[in-house]
C-alpha cells in the first residue's frame, strides 16, 4: 500500500498541483464534451434522416400501389395488379409487400411470410418479423377500390439492417475521429500551455536569482505578459516593504545604541571616576543619585521599546469599551496642571465625542501630544485641543501656537528616536508611542504645521 501511494496517489497529486497540467486536462475535458455532443447530434440527424426517407419510401410505394388498384379495379385482373406490383419491387430488394384479404390471409407476397400483428399501427412505426427472423418497419393501411379483387389492407415492409449497419459504422467512424481529435487537441493544448506558461519560468528564474545583500533588485517588468503585470507590481512591492523594513530596522537598531550608549558611558565614567580616589558618604551619595537618574532614564527607554514591540506585534494587552474623550482630556490636563502652571500656559478644549477604545492607552496617547506641544510652546500661550467627527472618524487635534515644523519634520515626526534638533529633551518616543496607540484602534496619525502653529493629533474610527 505504500508503494502504491508512492507511485500513485503522489503522483497524481504532483500533477494536479501542476498548472499546465490542469489547463491541459481543462481543455481536453472541454473537448470532449464538445466532441461528444457534435457526434450525438450528428447521429442523430443521420439516424433521423435515415428514418425520415423510409418514411417517405413507404408512404410513396403504398400510394403507387394504390395507383395500380386505382387502374386495375375497372377490369378486375388480380394477375394483372401482381405483374405491376412485381415490376414496382424491382432494384427494392429492401422492400417486401403483401396484399391482405380478409382474416388477414394472404392474397400476394413479394417475400417470406410475415408475422402479422392483430391490429394495425396508425402511427406507422410498427416493426414486424419474418419466419427467418428479419425484423421489418412496416407500413399497414387499408385501400380503397379494392372489392373486385378481394384485397382489404396493403402490409408495406423495408428492412431495416441497410440503415442500422449504415448507423453502425457511422457511429465507429466518428469514435476513432473524435477520439484522434481529443488526443491531438490534448497533446496541442499541453505544448500551448507549456508555451504560455514559458514568461512565469522566466519570472521564476528572476526571482531566483535576487541577491539578499542587494534589497533594491527587483523582477523586471519590461515586456512582461498582460495577466502577470499585477503579479510582477505586487512581488516588486513585498521587495520594497522588505528593504524598507530593514533599513528601518537597522535605523532602529543605531538609534536604540546611540540612546542607550550615552547613558551607560556616563554610569561607566562615573563609577571609574569615583573608584579612582576615596569619597565621602556625601559625595557617593550624590554619584548614586546621579547615576539613578540615567537608570531610570534607561527604564523609561527600554518600557517604551518594549511598548512598541508588543504594538508591532499585535499582543498588546487592550480592553475596548466606550469612552467620553472629553472626561479623558480633563484627566490628563489635570495631572498636566502642575507643569501648565509652571510653564505659564493655558489649555482650553473644545468639542466632544464617543466611541469604544482603552481609556488607558488613549489617554496615554493625550500626554504625550499634550508633553509634545508643551515643550513646543511659548510662556504665556494657550494649547487648545479640539475633538470634531470627520465622517466615521473622531479627530483629536492639540494645537500649539509657535513657529510652524517644516514638512521634513512633518513627515518624521512620528518616527521612533526622532528628534527635529539635538536641544529638544527627550528620547523621541514619545509619538511614535502615540502613532502604535493610533494603529491599535485602527486609526491614523497627522502633524499639519500652520501660519499661526501646529496641529498634531490622531483620528480614530467610531
Amino acid at each position: 500500500m505504500v508503494g502504491f501511494d508512492l507511485l500513485g496517489v503522489g503522483w497524481t497529486r504532483g500533477l494536479l498541483r501542476s498548472i499546465a497540467f490542469r489547463l491541459s486536462f481543462g481543455i481536453g475535458v472541454v473537448a470532449l464534451l464538445t466532441f461528444a455532443g457534435i457526434g450525438v447530434m450528428l447521429y442523430r440527424m443521420l439516424a433521423t434522416e435515415l428514418w425520415r426517407n423510409e418514411t417517405q419510401e413507404l408512404v410513396g410505394k403504398f400510394e403507387l400501389v394504390q395507383h395500380f388498384i386505382d387502374e386495375a379495379g375497372p377490369s378486375g385482373g388480380l394477375d394483372a395488379l401482381k405483374h405491376h406490383l412485381d415490376d414496382a419491387l424491382i432494384g427494392h430488394g429492401g422492400l417486401q409487400l403483401w396484399l391482405l384479404g380478409s382474416g388477414q390471409v394472404v392474397l400476394y407476397g413479394s417475400g417470406g411470410s410475415p408475422q402479422i400483428p392483430a391490429q394495425p399501427d396508425l402511427e406507422d412505426s410498427q416493426k414486424i418479423y419474418l419466419d427467418n427472423g428479419v425484423a421489418l418497419r412496416s407500413l399497414r393501411r387499408p385501400v380503397r377500390n379494392a372489392a373486385p379483387f378481394g384485397i382489404s389492407e396493403v402490409l408495406i415492409g423495408i428492412d431495416t439492417r441497410p440503415r442500422e449497419k449504415l448507423l453502425h459504422v457511422f457511429r465507429r467512424e466518428m469514435e476513432w475521429i473524435f477520439g484522434l481529435g481529443l488526443l491531438s487537441n490534448i497533446i496541442a493544448s499541453g505544448l500551448i500551455a507549456k508555451l504560455g506558461l514559458h514568461p512565469l519560468k522566466d519570472l521564476t528564474i528572476q526571482a531566483g536569482k535576487l541577491d539578499p545583500q542587494k534589497l533594491d533588485a527587483r523582477l523586471s517588468g519590461d515586456k512582461v505578459d498582460i495577466e502577470l503585470e499585477g503579479f510582477v507590481k505586487a512581488f516588486n512591492n513585498s521587495l520594497q516593504r522588505i528593504e524598507t523594513a530593514y533599513e528601518q530596522m537597522e535605523a532602529f537598531n543605531a538609534d536604540v545604541a546611540h540612546e542607550l550608549r550615552t547613558p551607560l558611558a556616563v554610569l561607566i565614567n562615573g563609577a571609574q571616576i569615583n573608584l579612582a580616589a576615596p569619597r565621602t558618604a556625601a559625595e557617593l551619595r550624590e554619584v548614586l543619585g546621579a547615576g539613578l537618574e540615567d537608570l531610570d532614564r534607561l527604564k523609561q527607554i527600554v518600557n517604551d521599546m518594549l511598548f512598541l514591540a508588543q504594538a508591532d506585534r499585535g499582543v498588546l494587552e487592550k480592553e475596548f469599551r466606550k469612552v467620553a474623550l472629553v472626561e479623558e482630556l480633563e484627566k490628563v490636563t489635570e495631572f498636566y496642571a502642575a507643569q501648565l502652571e509652571e510653564a505659564g500656559l493655558h489649555v482650553i478644549i473644545t468639542g466632544e465625542a464617543t466611541l469604544p477604545c482603552d481609556s488607558s492607552l488613549v489617554q496615554r496617547a493625550i500626554a504625550n501630544l499634550l508633553s509634545n506641544a508643551i515643550k513646543f510652546t511659548a510662556r504665556n500661550a494657550t494649547i487648545r485641543i479640539s475633538l470634531e467627527t470627520v465622517g466615521n472618524r473622531v479627530r483629536l487635534s492639540v494645537f500649539n501656537p509657535g513657529v510652524p515644523m517644516k514638512a521634513a519634520v512633518a513627515n518624521r515626526i512620528f518616527d521612533r528616536f526622532y528628534r527635529a534638533s539635538a536641544s529638544h529633551a527627550g528620547h523621541g518616543l514619545g509619538l511614535a508611542i502615540v502613532a502604535a496607540i493610533a494603529r491599535v484602534h485602527g486609526g491614523s496619525t497627522f502633524a499639519k504645521p500652520v501660519i499661526e502653529g501646529n496641529h498634531v493629533g490622531i483620528e480614530l474610527p467610531l
